[in-house]
């Protein structure tokens, strides 16, 4: 028995030994051009891949992308420690806020001190609060410093038994582009902007900065700014305030970037508190609500009209278009939870990419038929995603195999086409020799 073992793993060997030589063989006579064309489409595939995984619907497949790993490999968690307060349709279009854009401060005023009452853990306004405020003419500037007034009065009030997180917002400099609220925290230059809090001395008041990073999944931490220091992101400064080890725990997997957290959909956070039913609600039903809690208070409204139109400050992420204090909140749960990734290092990753797509390179330098290609193509997109689920289940790193899978098809597409060409091109040469051969008879 052991001889007859030994001697089909000598006919293996030596079945792979041939056919190593032919592959090999195949590969030696492939042109200059062939390899020519294979380095371009690698060098510019990865160039054009990165540009794509920026544009709006490669975004949107990248984030699809993510939440099925995400799915894959974790259990769908809830959430533990946030509860979610919202400015809502009633409260914004038909209450006392009079669909006032920037929401009344005297408002917010009296949210803070009926939340308060319901014994949070942590009160985080998700507003923002620039001074001097765009909106603001010289007719109504008394009514605006009334209400900011108010709600000054209010925070020093509620300090002294509550932690309160207030938004910064932050400007890139001139020069850089993109939106006020999207930027990249290692590499854009930044500003902190002048709010109506500045010089608020309060121990149990900190800020943080509202902006997200232009990839979604990843968890801002702080950021250096021109005129006001190192700022925490506003889920940091939540997370910061209940557990310092959280955010020390995210730095050491951000070394090489910001880490990835995982997303919940808006349903595991539990039915959100509209802010009419928070003002309106008995002090002991309140603290059954909230008690012991990190309490976000956001905006959940209609921008054109009661029920019509865009809810206000919602964006793409994972789990589909949702309002950023909900993008906060999955911050801090991830946070708290211990629920972030580390990217694989750029070498590291740029490497795999060309290795795979080298390999490719090879599959399609061999003569084989269209149905086996396919096969090996597919084998090659399986092993990027086991390769990804692998390293964030087990590796707590994340690795994007979109670009892979664009380099990938970028690749076939182009092998197809040549492909094609060759074959026509030996279609009218073969149609040539029997007209010629026609002719001559």
């Amino acid at each position: 028995m052991p001889t007859a073992i030994a001697n089909l793993i000598v006919k293996c060997e030596a079945a792979l030994d041939r056919k190593l030589r032919v592959w090999a063989l195949q590969l030696y006579k492939k042109s200059f051009g062939y390899w020519l064309i294979v380095t371009i489409v690698i060098v510019v595939g990865m160039f054009v891949g990165d540009w794509l995984g920026r544009m709006d619907f490669w975004v949107t497949k990248r984030y699809q992308l993510y939440g099925l790993l995400q799915k894959a490999t974790t259990d769908p968690p809830y959430a533990k420690r946030t509860v979610m307060v919202f400015i809502q349709d009633d409260d914004f279009w038909r209450g006392e806020l009079a669909r006032r854009i920037p929401v009344k401060r005297d408002y917010l005023a009296k949210l803070v001190l009926k939340l308060d009452e319901g014994d949070p853990q942590v009160i985080a306004l998700d507003f923002r609060l620039n001074s001097p405020d765009p909106d603001q003419t010289s007719s109504d500037s008394s009514a605006y410093q009334s209400e900011t007034d108010s709600l000054i009065t209010a925070l020093r009030t509620v300090a002294p038994r509550r932690k309160i997180i207030l938004a910064k917002t932050l400007t890139l400099e001139s020069g850089q582009k993109g939106f006020w609220s999207l930027f990249q925290p290692e590499t854009d230059d930044v500003s902190a902007d002048p709010a109506i809090y500045d010089g608020l001395d309060e121990s149990n008041i900190r800020v943080g900065h509202i902006n997200l990073p232009v990839d979604i999944r990843q968890i801002p931490l702080s950021v250096t700014t021109r005129n006001y220091g190192q700022i925490d992101s506003f889920a940091a400064a939540i997370v910061r305030f209940v557990d310092e080890n959280a955010i020390k725990n995210a730095q050491a997997k951000g070394r090489d970037g910001l880490p990835y957290g995982t997303y919940m959909d808006p349903e595991k956070f539990g039915r959100p508190l509209s802010a009419g039913e928070v003002l309106s609600d008995d002090p002991h039903v309140l603290n059954s609500k909230i008690a012991h809690k990190i309490v976000i208070v956001g905006g959940s409204w209609h921008r054109d009209a009661f029920g019509h139109g865009d809810f206000v400050d919602e964006h793409m992420t994972p789990v589909g278009q949702i309002e950023g204090a909900y993008i906060h909140a999955n911050y801090v749960e991830a946070l708290l939870d211990t629920r972030t990734h580390a990217q694989m290092r750029k070498g590291l990753s740029v490497l795999i990419e060309i290795s795979i797509s080298i390999a490719i390179a090879f599959i399609f330098a061999l003569d084989m038929d269209a149905r086996k290609r396919t096969l090996w193509v597919t084998a090659a997109c399986l092993f990027v995603a086991v390769l990804t689920y692998v390293a964030w289940q087990n590796l707590g790193l994340f690795f994007d195999f979109l670009i892979p899978i664009l380099l990938l098809g970028s690749h076939a597409a182009i092998e197809q086409v040549l492909e094609w060409r060759q074959a026509a091109g030996k279609f009218r040469v073969v149609e040539k020799e029997a007209h010629h051969a026609t002719d001559s008879v």
